[in-house]
């Protein structure tokens, strides 16, 4: 049996919900042998973490039914099924985040989108982890087999991860141990 990764697909509803045509798109690659099937990017944090005006939110209980939904279908099959928890940090625009300001940990734009992002405070990036803490424990109760937590290809994860984009001089930059200390924390609250 073979790993599904994640794909993106824009078959989600502007307001982050799973319709008919991603859960068919789902149950056709469970059918075809998929042992493990990876979701698509679910955002922990909109509608500021959105990197497009199609993807699944995962932060609050009401998406947990159509979740579920989709879940079951993958299930029917006996593939497992993970779902990728996502913030889209700087590579983002206020088009797709209704207004608001791109977040990053240091204010420096991405060169590709080219908007500016502001600089998230300890206090927020406390939040963040609450939020990934949350959002697992949406998957859970949608029945998720597991998580994967998205910190490659620039996005918020990766931004603290790189020197590049992170130049913090607080607990969250400098050393490469600090720049991991979000993504460790993510994973210890997460396991606890």
């Amino acid at each position: 049996r073979i790993v599904m990764p994640s794909m993106y697909t824009g078959l989600a509803t502007v307001n982050g919900e799973v319709t008919t045509q991603m859960i068919d798109y789902y149950e056709t690659r469970a059918r075809g042998g998929a042992g493990l099937i990876i979701v698509e990017v679910a955002c922990v944090d909109p509608p500021v973490g959105r990197q497009g005006f199609n993807d699944l939110c995962i932060d609050q209980p009401k998406y947990i039914a159509g979740l579920n939904e989709l879940v079951e279908a993958i299930h029917t099959y006996q593939a497992r099924a993970f779902i990728q928890l996502f913030h889209s940090g700087r590579q983002t625009s206020p088009v797709i985040t209704q207004g608001e300001t791109p977040v990053a940990p240091s204010p420096i734009p991405c060169r590709i989108i080219k908007s500016q992002p502001r600089e998230l405070s300890e206090e927020e990036i406390k939040g963040l982890i609450r939020k990934y803490v949350n959002a697992a424990i949406h998957a859970r109760v949608a029945g998720f087999d597991g998580v994967e937590i998205h910190a490659a290809h620039g996005y918020l994860l990766s931004e603290f991860l790189s020197p590049y984009t992170n130049r913090r001089t607080d607990a969250y930059g400098g050393s490469l141990d600090n720049r991991l200390r979000l993504l460790l924390e993510i994973i210890d609250g997460i396991r606890d």
